[in-house]
């Protein structure tokens, strides 16, 4: 028998042995107490005192949660509502100068973006505007 096989069957054996001494409802929450407690991990049970506290503070979690779904829901429904008049009108001081505005381009479509090359508009003056 290995190192291994010896370790299993004395931690198998000790995790039994405690299970039929408790007799516990749930088997697995215990179980997993006996192998933390074997690995150093544990820590103390807590007090039926803690327990009711802690079910308090889960009811309360759950509340909470709940509270917020339906503040979330009900903000969907109020933005679907929302109509541009109520947003704020902003004027022309009201945005942040930054110095002169930089220059806007785009590429051009159609007609205008053919592969030629460019002969520019010759509009014919008469002698006396010349």
């Amino acid at each position: 028998m290995s190192d291994f096989d010896a370790k299993m069957r004395e931690t198998l054996e000790h995790i039994v042995t405690e299970l039929l001494k408790t007799q516990p409802e749930d088997p697995i929450p215990h179980m997993l107490h006996l192998l933390d407690e074997l690995t150093g991990k544990a820590s103390a049970p807590l007090s039926i005192e803690e327990k009711a506290e802690l079910e308090k503070l889960r009811a309360q979690a759950k509340k909470v949660q709940q509270t917020v779904k339906d503040d979330d829901e009900s903000e969907k429904d109020s933005s679907e509502d929302e109509d541009v008049s109520d947003l704020p009108v902003m004027g022309a001081k009201s945005r942040v100068s930054t110095g002169p505005r930089i220059s806007v381009s785009a590429e051009a479509y159609g007609k205008y973006n053919k592969k030629a090359a460019f002969k520019g508009r010759v509009i014919a003056k008469p002698e006396e505007t010349k």
